[in-house]
């Protein structure tokens, strides 16, 4: 890794909320996943919407926090997620869904 990147890497927080996914810029990111999740064990009593690489199958660093689930919702969708795919018995039981573009 080069000093360039691995300086970066340091410096990125662990959490970077945003109040809504529509200023995420997901160009750097091939496959872009929003997964929705109901009261997680870092966010008890939350509805969180996580931004997920796809490609590398891991949760970014960006995360947006709603009041409900229908804003959740609401907002992944205008952000251009528009194909939801139910939580699969194996995931986490605080997963709601996950939207792809």
């Amino acid at each position: 890794m080069n000093k360039q990147k691995k300086l970066a890497k340091q410096n990125t927080p662990l959490y970077k909320r945003v109040p809504t996914l529509n200023l995420v810029d997901y160009s750097d990111i091939k496959v872009p996943l929003v997964v929705i999740y109901d009261s997680p064990k870092d966010f008890p009593g939350k509805v969180v919407a996580r931004v997920w690489d796809g490609e590398k199958n891991r949760p970014t660093n960006v995360y947006c926090e709603y009041e409900n689930l229908k804003r959740c919702e609401d907002d992944v969708m205008s952000a251009g997620f528009v194909f939801k795919f139910p939580r699969a018995p194996e995931d986490d039981a605080c997963i709601v869904e996950t939207y792809m573009r």
